[in-house]
């Protein structure tokens, strides 16, 4: 009895602290958020009309930090390339509900028009979600970071978003009578997540990877959800089992590591219909449609004609992967993402050295190879010195050489270097550490004359195996189709890829999540 009093006594607190807040502008919007409150949302506000304004943001009490600094400031500005992005900081018990037509979007492709760091009890209801139509995207539409108790109802977040939803740490989310659609990449990507439940959802036209990523979660439920018009492998599954109950699946590509067998209830088309819609979303929702699709009135307004595949297509280079080939041979690029390697126990605690060697005794290479040198220094069948210089200022840093050949690495920052400046070939690599107690293996082989190629090799390692597994997914994702170079971090932990296509001083970044990565610009 005490405990039904205390209950309903904190539930009134809850409700007499709750306020409502009608908006139809960005800056109205800002001002509006925190906890125990419902904001409604009326027309179309652009977020970066406040998100661009430095001296307003700094007035509204926004602060820069990263993801895994804790904070106390509710609202967190970061910039993302191209603009800026907002994220919300442990708020609790808030409600965003739109209007007929209610739009948010944000102008910047690498950023999510609506992020949530450790926040509780958010629902999110009748709203289109997405960013302005730009071009090549980056940045998905809804984020989630170690939050729990999320109701996404009636909503349509739509492309050039990556993605619709990524959610990360998080639990208790259920997405109901909503769309995602058009996305430039996936459906969704769910990492370390528990108690996450769709139910008649429609998920269509989004185009390339995996459509589906779910790793590490647990009871991840689908009722009655509709899937069509998509492109790419529809089901990523790692460490993890879902339920289909009642869904209907179209496509024509790879269904990925899923039984659909195993659904009785489940029905699976083999084609690329058009289904009819029906009746989930938004209310008001027609006009954002009609944009995307072109308007009579000639106007282009968010997810309208998105070019984010097309322009994509334009940087692939035929020759990048010949290079390559003739680099460092055929069997690699063929056979890698079937091949899982073995750390032998006698190799003892894995580190960046011998789960690179593990590597490159497995795809050995010919003479010269970064990775035979790798291998035959630490066989002792290569005798090279100690290089003082490399190792002056960089405390756990070894470094040795030997004419034309190097060697460098430190195993505390999990960074390791194996050049041939003669053949102009080199191998980086790097570890992280993955918040399931796995490790993050990726190994960037690159031809810097005779044409340029920079290619990585991706690994989950299983210290329950000692094996390392390969990540094909994650390997395309930061390739990105670009001709470039991929930085691998010896400070910090995130990726950059350098693309000299197109734009050639602009970098992407590839954000550490303590899982994989999200990409940034």
């Amino acid at each position: 009895m005490r405990k039904f009093l205390l209950s309903f006594f904190l539930l009134m607190a809850i409700g007499l602290n709750a306020k409502d807040y009608k908006v139809s502008t960005a800056l109205e919007f800002v001002k509006a958020l925190g906890s125990n409150r419902t904001i409604i949302v009326e027309g179309v506000i652009n977020l970066s009309d406040v998100l661009e304004n430095g001296d307003l943001c700094k007035e509204l009490g926004m602060e820069a930090a990263e993801y895994d600094i804790d904070t106390k400031s509710m609202l967190i500005r970061n910039y993302e390339t191209d603009g800026h992005m907002l994220t919300l900081n442990k708020v609790k018990n808030l409600t965003i509900k739109g209007k007929d037509g209610a739009t948010i979007l944000i102008s910047p492709r690498y950023a999510y028009p609506l992020s949530f760091l450790k926040c509780k009890g958010i629902k999110l209801i009748n709203f289109t979600a997405g960013h302005t139509d730009e071009g090549y995207c980056t940045g998905g539409v809804l984020e989630f970071k170690q939050c729990e108790d999320i109701e996404i109802d009636r909503c349509d977040l739509f492309g050039c978003g990556i993605e619709g939803i990524t959610a990360t740490n998080t639990k208790n989310l259920v997405c109901k009578k909503s769309i995602i659609r058009d996305c430039s990449y996936s459906i969704m990507e769910l990492l370390n997540c528990a108690n996450m439940t769709f139910e008649d959802c429609d998920f269509y036209r989004c185009r390339e990877f995996t459509m589906i990523s779910i790793m590490d979660c647990t009871n991840s439920n689908f009722t009655r959800c509709r899937i069509s018009q998509n492109e790419g492998t529809l089901f990523g599954l790692d460490n993890s089992e879902i339920t289909l109950n009642e869904c209907e699946i179209h496509h024509i590509g790879k269904i990925g590591n899923i039984n659909l067998k195993k659904y009785p209830t489940t029905k699976f088309y083999n084609d690329n219909d058009d289904l009819e819609g029906r009746g989930f979303g938004p209310t008001g929702r027609s006009n954002m449609k009609a944009n995307k699709e072109a308007s009579e009135d000639g106007y282009k307004g968010a997810g309208s004609d998105c070019e984010c595949g097309e322009e994509e297509e334009e940087w692939i280079s035929e020759n990048v992967a010949e290079n390559h080939r003739a680099a460092f041979g055929s069997a690699l690029e063929d056979y890698w993402g079937e091949t899982q390697i073995s750390l032998p126990q006698s190799e003892g605690t894995p580190n960046i050295f011998n789960l690179t060697l593990a590597f490159c005794k497995q795809w050995m290479g010919n003479d010269g190879d970064p990775r035979k040198i790798l291998v035959e220094y630490a066989t002792g069948k290569r005798t090279m010195k100690v290089d003082t210089e490399e190792t002056s200022n960089v405390t756990g840093t070894k470094a040795f050489y030997e004419d034309d050949c190097s060697i460098t690495y430190n195993l505390k920052k999990g960074w390791l270097s194996s050049n041939n400046s003669d053949l102009s070939r080199n191998l980086e690599a790097g570890v992280w550490n993955r918040n399931n107690g796995h490790k993050l293996l990726i190994v960037v082989l690159e031809q810097l004359m005779g044409g340029m190629s920079s290619r990585c090799y991706c690994y989950d390692y299983d210290p329950t195996t000692r094996k390392l597994r390969p990540l094909p997914d994650l390997k395309k994702l930061i390739e990105m189709k670009h001709i470039g170079a991929i930085q691998l971090p010896r400070r910090g932990k995130d990726i950059y890829l350098n693309s000299n296509v197109e734009s050639p001083s602009e970098n992407i970044v590839f954000k550490w999540n303590g899982y994989s990565f999200s990409v940034k610009k």
